[in-house]
This record gives C-alpha cells, sequence and structure tokens, in this order.
C-alpha cells in the first residue's frame, strides 16, 4: 500500500520508464553523433546508446548523473571511466544533452529524449514529470502532471 497526497493506492508503483525506444536510423549520420565519434572514438556510440538506455528504462527522460555513473557504465561495457566521462562531456559539447540542466541539476536529458518519452507514454493515464526539467512547451503535455 502507498500512501500519497492522502489517497491510499493498493495497486502496483507507477511505472515511469520504459521497456523499449526507438532510435533513429540514421543516428550514425547525424552531425552531433559524427562529432562524438570524431573525438571520442566509435566506443562513444556504445557510451551513448547506454546512458540512453538507462534514462528511458529508470526514470523515463532523465539520468541523475551522479560520481558514480563512469565507473557503473564502464563496468558494464569494459571500457575506462576516462571513455565514459570524454563521451560524456562531448555529449553535451555537441548538444546530445541538455548542458543546462547537466550543469544546474545533475542530469543527462534533452528535448528530443523528452519528447520520444512523453510520445511513448501517450496511452498511459498518467505520466508525472520534474516541471524544472521539462525542456519543451508544456501545453502539449496532455497526460502529464508535474512536480
Amino acid at each position: 500500500y502507498h500512501v500519497h497526497k492522502g489517497y491510499l493506492d493498493m495497486g502496483r508503483d507507477i511505472k515511469k520508464g520504459l521497456d523499449y525506444f526507438s532510435v533513429d536510423v540514421n543516428i550514425v549520420t547525424d552531425r552531433k553523433i559524427r562529432r562524438l565519434i570524431k573525438s571520442c572514438g566509435a566506443v562513444s556510440v556504445t557510451i551513448l546508446l547506454h546512458l540512453l538506455c538507462l534514462i528511458y528504462r529508470d526514470n523515463g527522460y532523465y539520468l541523475q548523473a551522479d560520481e558514480h555513473l563512469p565507473f557503473y557504465v564502464a563496468d558494464s561495457l569494459g571500457v575506462s571511466e576516462g571513455q565514459v566521462r570524454e563521451s560524456i562531456k562531448k555529449a553535451l559539447q555537441v548538444a546530445i544533452f541538455d548542458v543546462r540542466l547537466y550543469r544546474r541539476y545533475r542530469i543527462l536529458t534533452s528535448k528530443s529524449i523528452q519528447k520520444r518519452y512523453v510520445q511513448a507514454c501517450a496511452r498511459r493515464k498518467k505520466v508525472t514529470l520534474k516541471k524544472s526539467f521539462v525542456l519543451f512547451l508544456q501545453q502539449h503535455l496532455f497526460c502529464c502532471c508535474f512536480l
């Protein structure tokens, strides 16, 4: 049982993340991705894809980028923590992730990640987003509640 704002909820926890997310077939020809590869090598695409999986799986539209994230990703992929840090740094520089929200809240997210998440949740009755993390016009969010 869960108590939320005075209501007793006997159901399951509300799922935040996704089981699946779409990837554009032109991802490797995208200018931002090509700059990431040129700077950090082909392994950076694997690191980016792993980060996207964590984003969509856990919170759905953002990932808390704490000091343990580089180790976790490096250990999962068999790469160095330095490669992970450099890939994240470059992804922020080329605007794959939103640098303003990263600096303010230490999260990895972007407008396209958030839009893809909201589209994927269209059939859900309710989606809860942190208002301070949202990067696009909120009047387009028909099923969303804001914290």
